[in-house]
């Protein structure tokens, strides 16, 4: 997607064109996060309004509903902060010396691992047909 206008009424319009991959592979993981997380905020926006309107009719159905969503939003929000933090420690983490000096010894681990989970094959006849040679 080249371009996307904001919405008139009900209707929008975008520009698409090929190769907007590139565009999408160069963004940062922040930018394109934040792209997506305004992108799903227009939507719910979008959503509340209908909802708002085919419900203001009948104003008893939603007496009590009002601050459903509050804990909800609350503990995204929280997760959120989490999810930056954690981010954050683990990129100091990987860009620290100690990171970059034990690498060797991650990698030989990584293969010893590799070796003990090699699958171990059946024994028995009751398993007919998984056996070399059957």
């Amino acid at each position: 997607m080249e371009r996307l206008t904001p919405t008139t009424g009900w209707e929008f319009f975008a520009w698409l064109r090929r190769g907007a991959n590139v565009h999408i592979r160069s963004m940062s993981v922040e930018d394109l996060d934040r792209q997506r997380v305004g992108l799903l905020k227009r939507t719910l926006l979008e959503g509340q309004a209908q909802i708002d309107w085919l419900l203001a009719s009948e104003p008893g159905l939603t007496e009590g509903l009002s601050t459903w969503g509050t804990p909800l939003i609350a503990a995204l929000a929280k997760s959120q902060l989490e999810k930056q933090e954690l981010q954050k420690r683990l990129t100091a983490l990987e860009t620290s010396t100690f990171w970059r000096a034990t690498a060797p010894f991650r990698t030989l681990l990584d293969r010893m691992r590799g070796t003990r989970r090699m699958p171990i094959r059946p024994e028995g006849d009751h398993v007919k047909g998984l056996r070399r040679g059957h």
